[in-house]
């Protein structure tokens, strides 16, 4: 990767950046998670609403989203967007669900996160 803010999957790290483009509901979950107040489930929840709004999975260290960086990457997506506020809501309940679950499957020693 040429540019340090690129990384393999969404950075937690960008959230600050991100917290001004949607509604209050959507400030508080980024300010939850900047602030540590997060379990890991909620802090997964919102990486994989990102990946999902800015395509991380299928970003390489060629593409021209890769060049911008992540806080470039992640801003653009967002301000593009069409998905609401509310929707973004939904993905982010509809991420901790799926998360809850494979957690109760494949690490049911971490029951008490759950």
């Amino acid at each position: 990767m040429h540019n340090q803010d690129t990384e393999l999957v969404f950075p937690l790290r960008v959230l600050p950046m991100l917290r001004s483009f949607r509604g209050e509901k959507w400030r508080q979950i980024i300010d939850k998670v900047i602030s540590g107040d997060a379990n890991i489930i909620e802090e997964t929840a919102i990486s994989m609403v990102m990946m999902d709004v800015t395509g991380c999975l299928t970003c390489n260290s060629d593409s021209f989203r890769a060049l911008k960086g992540c806080t470039k990457c992640a801003e653009h997506a967002l301000r593009k967007s069409k998905c609401s506020d509310q929707d973004l809501l939904e993905r982010f309940k509809t991420a901790k669900e799926r998360v809850k679950v494979f957690l109760k499957k494949n690490h049911p020693e971490m029951i008490d996160v759950i």
